[in-house]
């Protein structure tokens, strides 16, 4: 069961351009919150982002194009992987475009010094119990319980409020784009129309509106309301979460009765 009264913000990159990454690293510093960034590619706003020093940085790997063969026959997943590290040699968490995940991956990440994956999207009104877990390779496998494409495209929306509201039992790990953060994205049509124009700032502008209950909207409302209700906002990497494995394993083994 998760007892803490802290608050996790993630954010996939996306291949962003500079402008949109820059529009975001802005509102996290206006909000003063803090959080966990997966990144995509070098950019040198990545520098500015480390000096802030509010956001933690991760690696986002794009397995989709091996899986389908349009990546070239030299490439593999442990050459993406450290490609990135290569950029982002501080990262210890990783989440894959898409949650493309397998063991095999797992043991890559492990072998290449990553200690968190957070590919595990759990809805949290399905009513299962969802905590972290160590797996054969020694990674921590963290899930989460929000993301914004997958909200964008439900039938069923639930209000920030509720997501904070402690009807189930889970971390308050949250995903985000900053894309759909600068859009405002209310529709996946919306998304839709404006993606071809993800490198293009000019173009992307077209498609933003603050007038919308959009992505920027309901990310705005979760910070005031967490900070209204006293949560903690927490980088992953400050979390034990080995701790937290070990404690959930107790906690487990004892309402079964196998512990004294």
């Amino acid at each position: 069961m998760w007892e803490g009264d802290e608050i996790f913000l993630t954010f996939d990159m996306d291949w962003v351009n500079d402008e949109v990454l820059e529009y975001f690293h802005d509102m996290i510093c206006e909000l003063d919150v803090c959080g966990t960034l997966f990144v995509t590619h070098e950019t040198p706003v990545l520098d500015i982002i480390r000096s802030e020093g509010r956001l933690e940085l991760g690696i986002h790997p794009n397995f989709n194009k091996l899986i389908d063969h349009s990546e070239p026959y030299h490439t593999n997943a442990q050459t993406k992987i450290r490609e990135l590290i290569k950029i982002v040699p501080e990262a210890s968490a990783v989440r894959s475009h898409a949650l493309v995940r397998s063991s095999i991956l797992s043991k890559y990440f492990a072998i290449n010094g990553m200690k968190y994956e957070v590919n595990l999207f759990y809805p949290v009104d399905n009513g299962v119990k969802i905590k972290c877990f160590k797996d054969t390779w020694g990674m921590i496998q963290i899930p989460f319980i929000f993301e914004d494409d997958i909200y964008l495209m439900s039938d069923v929306k639930y209000t920030m409020k509720w997501y904070l509201g402690k009807t189930f039992l889970a971390p308050l790990i949250f995903n985000f784009h900053p894309l759909h953060l600068f859009l405002n994205t209310d529709k996946i049509e919306q998304y839709d129309e404006a993606k071809p124009y993800t490198r293009n700032y000019t173009m992307l502008k077209r498609y933003r509106d603050i007038r919308r209950d959009g992505i920027e909207k309901k990310f705005r409302t979760l910070v005031n309301l967490a900070k209204e209700r006293k949560y903690m906002f927490r980088k992953l990497k400050e979390v034990d979460w080995q701790k937290e494995c070990e404690s959930e394993s107790l906690k487990d083994n004892r309402e079964r009765g196998m512990l004294c």
